[in-house]
């Protein structure tokens, strides 16, 4: 995103962790899932940390344990729990790692984790590549189209539609490939036979309009 890095609070952590975040994956609105943090004392001495939990959700991961002391160079796994009911989107929050001797405006080490749960319909449409700007007139052009949900999860969607807004091109047909690439679709449309025309064509899926132009040469 658009946030900083803290430099010298990256540097003064007291701790190895690994993995440095934890995907739950995705799947239903009842989930159960565990994953493992090994945590490493990066200090020259023991040291004792608490392991809070930051989430605006109303399901929240917990860990185990979430207090620890460990001797110099020494590792303890930890067991971090996400647990319960929790609606569609994304769920997620921030484990705060904390020495029970803080100083004064010590900042807590953060490992993000996230669970997704799809809402099986597209809200997201993009041309990857992004569609040529010309093409030989009278020409088939081929557009792959992801479509995705609001948490970026693909899905068996219905089949994108296409019109002609412009031209005397043609709407061929929208072939899925989900089987391979999940969420994706081959476009295809039909340019004008005329050179210097502009064929421009409303792609639609659900919620999701785009519109792309390509000139005939």
């Amino acid at each position: 995103g658009a946030g900083r890095l803290d430099l010298r609070a990256a540097l003064a952590g007291r701790l190895a962790l690994n993995p440095v975040s934890v995907s739950f994956g995705m799947g239903g609105q009842r989930v159960e899932q565990t994953r493992n943090i090994r945590v490493a004392n990066l200090t020259g001495g023991l040291g004792s940390w608490k392991v809070d939990v930051d989430s605006a959700d109303d399901v929240k991961a917990t860990v185990d344990p979430a207090e620890f002391s460990l001797g110099a160079g020494d590792t303890v796994d930890l067991k971090v729990t996400f647990s319960g009911d929790v609606p569609v989107g994304e769920s997620q929050g921030f484990l705060l790692f904390r020495p029970v001797d803080a100083q004064d405006g010590e900042r807590p080490q953060r490992l993000a984790y996230w669970y997704g749960v799809p809402s099986g319909k597209p809200v997201i449409g993009t041309f990857i590549p992004n569609p040529p700007t010309s093409g030989t007139a009278g020409s088939t052009v081929s557009l792959p189209f992801l479509l995705t949900d609001a948490i970026g999860a693909g899905g068996s969607f219905d089949a994108p539609s296409g019109v002609v807004l412009e031209g005397s091109g043609s709407f061929l047909d929208a072939n899925s490939l989900d089987s391979a690439y999940p969420g994706y679709w081959l476009i295809r449309v039909r340019l004008g036979a005329t050179a210097g025309q502009t064929n421009r064509f409303r792609i639609t899926a659900g919620s999701v309009v785009r519109e792309v132009s390509i000139i005939s040469r």
